[in-house]
């Protein structure tokens, strides 16, 4: 292999990881995909409504959810941009690595976890593109 190639092979995988954002986790991967929320930058940022489901109890809110992989660690980070979550004493940060992480094709992302204030949950991203595409469902909670 030659220098030229040498170069051009890292061009090009320095090119292809600066403009298109490839996730540690699979499930989070071909959620990204399946949904096509990678923008123009590359970046993963979209509108969504995500459900903290805790026993019996459904809580409900409206954010934008920017995923970053982060490559020092190996790991994709999941962030919600609604105060209100946090508020509620949900968490607002989830990471691949930390938190199970499962993608039900063409429907939702569902993380499982848990914290101190509600102990285990369950958290279910639907991208604003799942339920515009969801032309039967009035109620996203219907999803579950």
């Amino acid at each position: 292999m030659n220098y030229y190639e040498i170069w051009l092979d890292f061009f090009n995988l320095y090119n292809t990881s600066l403009f298109f954002m490839r996730a540690y986790s699979t499930a989070v991967q071909e959620f990204i995909t399946d949904f096509d929320l990678i923008s123009s930058d590359g970046s993963v940022s979209f509108d969504a409504i995500v459900q903290f489901k805790v026993k019996e109890k459904t809580t409900q809110y409206k954010t934008t959810v920017q995923v970053v992989t982060i490559e020092s660690k190996r790991t994709d980070a999941i962030y919600l941009f609604n105060k209100d979550i946090a508020s509620d004493l949900f968490p607002n940060t989830f990471k691949n690595t930390k938190d199970n992480v499962y993608y039900i094709d063409e429907r939702y992302l569902m993380i499982i976890s848990d914290n101190a204030s509600h102990g285990d949950f369950k958290a279910f991203i639907y991208p604003k593109v799942a339920i515009n595409n969801a032309s039967e469902v009035e109620d996203v909670s219907t999803f579950i």
